[in-house]
């Protein structure tokens, strides 16, 4: 919920038999005040949405072309409904953003699971820190990243992998 009250869900819809991210925002009173497709030209789905402290929302989850394999998908929509932002981060394999908080320094991070990054072999966990803008904020670095078990900061941990 934002600080004016405002709440919103994220989940798929099938316009034209098309699989695609739908959000739908609410006003205090619980009326839907808007709602719409992010990106709304691709297919997606939204799997997770945060309201952070600066207002609106930001979504994540994966969107596919015919063109590449899943990216992972973040969305920034402000509390009228408005995409400001958009970022597909991925790698030559598929990637899904399942979970977004805000970090302290106002980005965000994204949790999910990557096939391009780490052991490699199945899917490991991905971990995505931005900068209030969507661009991850490890210099040198235009996507992704999965971290192994040698920390490469201090401020957050893999915690654990699956195959």
């Amino acid at each position: 919920m934002t600080a004016g009250g405002r709440c919103a869900v994220t989940g798929p819809a099938r316009p034209e038999n098309v699989l695609r991210s739908y959000v739908t925002g609410f006003d205090p009173a619980g009326r839907q005040v808007w709602s719409g497709y992010y990106p709304a030209d691709s297919r997606a789905i939204g799997y997770g949405l945060y309201a952070p402290r600066s207002g609106g929302f930001c979504q994540t989850g994966w969107t596919r072309t015919a063109e590449r394999a899943s990216d992972v998908l973040l969305v920034r929509i402000d509390e009228d409904g408005s995409a400001i932002w958009t970022r597909y981060l991925g790698g030559e394999v598929d990637e899904n953003g399942l979970r977004v908080i805000e970090t302290p320094a106002n980005g965000f991070l994204v949790v999910g699971t990557t096939g391009s990054f780490g052991a490699g072999g199945g899917e490991d966990i991905l971990l995505i820190h931005t900068d209030a803008e969507g661009r991850p904020v490890r210099p040198g670095v235009d996507g992704p990243m999965c971290l192994e078990p040698q920390l490469q900061d201090k401020d957050f941990y893999r915690a654990g992998g699956f195959n």
